[in-house]
């Protein structure tokens, strides 16, 4: 059992780091002082939330596409016998970030971002893991244009999980809006979670564009990749948290900061934050709908829908030939009831009627990833 303080420590802890966690040298000691606790305590709290599952990392969060990567959400149609087998395998490309069984006959979707060096490519990528997993169907979605992106889960918002958990319910989104931001055509952003919602890779390149170097793409040092590298390792939990991290990057405390704050500058660095197991913490159910919109329309209907905290990531889609949604909705709740109650407000506010509703059945993977490592040249080799 939780002592009050304990709860009131929670409660404000998942609230803050989800937002961020400060780039200093000792992060626990500056969230401790703000609070007037002492840095034992915050760290305790870590990780209890980590071993009840509440937190499932601390790390740098990377505009991918400012690093020349390129991504999309696609689907697969599989047999519904061979969904696990599919979904463990598609999961096991390190540029997987998300990877889920819906219930639907496109039954398998997931986000998919490569590097520049990538041998293969996005499009050949995907075909061949629809070889392998025996596709009957295939989606290519890349991003035309994101309403909203970057997940937070709010104070005491609802019932949550508290019983099973004993964390604090947190079951609200307190998401907002992000200016509406048209991608051209060689622009992409993922699902993610987060999603950032999630979380994640959070921007990319579209589909269709080449895979190459992007003449944009920001061009790091060799210093400055070991950072990225080493700022997407899970913070531990200790007094000095950076230091380890500094170790992998070859550089001192100081000066893994100091890259931190200069790929901050680049607009590399998103920023550096904790991501929630949403399920821990109140979104126990979850929907991606998938709408059909007018081209007039879907700019105000993304807006609108981006505007409702329950909606974690409101993205416009390309079409496929032979499926005519184009504004894609994730939507979360404590149970399906609530999340059926958020798609008949967007309904009320849009004035949207066709949809596909895409229930979470299973998940196969949830996880940030990791840029600028050798995994997927592993991959593509083995």
């Amino acid at each position: 059992m939780m002592s009050n303080s304990e709860t009131s420590i929670d409660r404000e802890l998942l609230s803050v780091i989800q937002r961020s966690v400060p780039l200093v040298a000792h992060p626990y000691s500056r969230l401790a002082n703000e609070w007037s606790v002492t840095p034992d305590q915050v760290m305790r709290r870590v990780a209890a939330l980590r071993a009840a599952g509440v937190i499932r990392e601390i790390s740098g969060i990377f505009d991918a596409a400012a690093l020349g990567y390129v991504q999309t959400l696609a689907a697969f149609a599989v047999p519904e016998d061979r969904l696990a087998w599919a979904g463990r395998t598609v999961a096991e490309h390190p540029g997987v970030s998300h990877c889920y069984g819906r219930g639907h006959e496109v039954n398998l979707w997931f986000t998919l971002a490569l590097s520049p060096g990538s041998a293969l490519g996005l499009e050949p990528t995907i075909h061949h893991l629809a070889a392998v997993c025996r596709a009957k169907r295939t989606l290519i979605l890349p991003t035309l244009t994101r309403y909203k992106l970057h997940v937070h889960f709010g104070e005491a918002c609802g019932e949550g999980d508290a019983r099973s958990t004993g964390v604090p319910p947190v079951s609200c989104m307190g998401v907002s809006p992000m200016q509406r931001q048209p991608l051209d055509r060689t622009s992409t952003s993922q699902l993610h979670a987060s999603e950032t919602a999630a979380p994640c890779v959070e921007h990319g390149r579209d589909a269709h564009a080449t895979h190459g170097r992007d003449a944009r793409a920001t061009r790091l040092t060799e210093a400055q990749i070991l950072a990225v590298r080493a700022l997407q390792v899970d913070l531990p939990v200790q007094s000095d948290p950076f230091s380890p991290l500094a170790e992998l990057a070859d550089t001192s405390t100081e000066g893994l900061l100091q890259h931190a704050a200069d790929l901050s500058r680049l607009g590399v660095l998103r920023r550096y934050a904790a991501v929630l197991h949403h399920r821990q913490v109140g979104g126990a159910v979850n929907v991606l709908v998938a709408w059909e919109a007018d081209e007039a329309a879907v700019d105000a209907a993304g807006q609108a829908c981006a505007a409702l905290p329950q909606i974690s990531h409101c993205y416009r889609r390309a079409r496929a030939s032979d499926w005519p949604f184009d504004l894609y909705t994730m939507i979360h709740g404590p149970t399906r009831e609530h999340c059926l109650d958020t798609v008949q407000s967007v309904i009320a506010l849009t004035g949207l009627h066709r949809r596909c509703e895409l229930w979470t059945t299973a998940e196969f993977k949830k996880q940030r990833v990791k840029l600028l490592g050798p995994e997927e040249r592993q991959w593509e080799t083995a």
